[in-house]
């Protein structure tokens, strides 16, 4: 009889365990997609502090950003400083796109294993001035690092240019391949914007 009720007791026990490992287990996964869940309020805590760093400290001449979301960083950014810069965009195609696109005239072209990147050659007249990169994330660092290395071919020293993104991978960061400025760092790149999953 004591027996039975034992069985009982530690059939509830271990139903309530299995339960609760389900339970909190859903738990920990809403959370852990809601730390990677940006809001327009985080998006604009991110771009507050671009603003302070790479706008309104390093007072750059130009703005260059990128085709896609990297505008809206760089829009959001100019606009808290209460600055209005000169604009240039360089033009972002997911590489197996852009693999069949020619190259554009008045542009040299960058490709990385994600991206083919198109920059504006008219940045050129601007190497003697100093030029802020605005962008929303970076997720292996290989963009940026050639970019800076065609902006050393158009003259460009490096203390003359400051590179920010809202949201920068932790691999970036380890590879010591990070921007000047980031709004926030994530462990790894599966991550949402208010418009969307990065891409």
């Amino acid at each position: 009889m004591s027996w039975n009720w034992l069985s009982i007791a530690l059939g509830v026990v271990g139903a309530a365990g299995t339960f609760g490992t389900f339970y909190f287990g859903l738990r920990v996964f809403r959370l852990e997609r809601q730390r990677y869940r940006f809001s327009w309020g985080d998006v604009e805590s991110a771009a507050s502090r671009l603003s302070t760093k790479c706008i309104r400290r390093f007072k750059p001449d130009a703005i260059l950003t990128f085709s896609g979301p990297g505008q809206i960083a760089a829009g959001l950014a100019m606009l808290i400083s209460g600055k209005l810069l000169p604009v240039y965009m360089a033009i972002y195609v997911f590489a197996k796109d852009g693999a069949k696109m020619p190259d554009i005239p008045g542009y040299v072209t960058i490709n990385t294993s994600r991206w083919r990147v198109f920059v504006p050659e008219s940045l050129r007249h601007l190497s003697d001035k100093r030029l802020a990169i605005i962008d929303d994330c970076t997720i292996t660092g290989d963009t940026l690092a050639a970019l800076h290395e065609v902006l050393k071919t158009f003259g460009f020293r490096r203390d003359r240019i400051v590179s920010g993104v809202l949201v920068c991978a932790q691999t970036v960061v380890e590879a010591d391949k990070a921007p000047d400025e980031y709004g926030y760092c994530v462990e790894h790149a599966s991550y949402h914007f208010p418009w969307g999953e990065r891409f």
